[in-house]
């Protein structure tokens, strides 16, 4: 793809190394992977925000973040404040964008497509909309995603090998 042209029909997934763009809306995925020093959001996704431009983040998503290193951790264990420092290091070079009635509606539209798929809900589509809405690349760990349809959006895995900050 040349001239920033999007995809048209499904989702295109695609090797990180191959993304037609340096600039990523993360999934809440990402960021969990970091936080639980997973394989899924090693070196290769750090890679991706020392070497790209511009990283957002759908503030749903990072209340889901929020949310399970409260549910999976106790509040004074060492397991929750390294997490807690991990992901405020991380979204500390992150835009968090406000999810306003704009991205509410195109979420909400986001649900046909997405109904079907265990696991994926409002901070799913949440993510979705922002990257519709910003025209960048979904940056995920979620397998699934690969298979959904709706047409105009880019969706990379953070689960291969490559560098993300590889020029196309």
């Amino acid at each position: 793809m040349t001239g920033g042209a999007r995809p048209r029909g499904r989702w295109r997934t695609s090797p990180v190394a191959d993304t037609p763009s340096r600039s990523y809306v993360w999934d809440a995925s990402i960021l969990l992977g970091i936080a639980w020093h997973e394989p899924k959001a090693s070196p290769t996704v750090l890679a991706a925000l020392w070497g790209s431009t511009r990283h957002l983040l759908c503030a749903v998503n990072l209340a889901e973040v929020w949310s399970k290193i409260a549910d999976n951790t106790d509040p004074d264990s060492p397991g929750r404040a390294d997490a807690v420092q991990l992901v405020d290091a991380v979204t500390a070079q992150m835009a968090v964008v406000v999810f306003d009635r704009s991205l509410a509606a195109i979420s909400a539209d986001l649900r046909p497509a997405t109904r079907h798929f265990p696991g994926m809900g409002l901070a799913d589509r949440a993510c979705l909309a922002t990257a519709l809405v910003y025209g960048l690349t979904v940056l995920t760990a979620d397998r699934e995603w690969a298979n959904v349809d709706f047409p105009g959006l880019h969706v990379v895995l953070s689960t291969d090998d490559r560098p993300l900050s590889h020029a196309p």
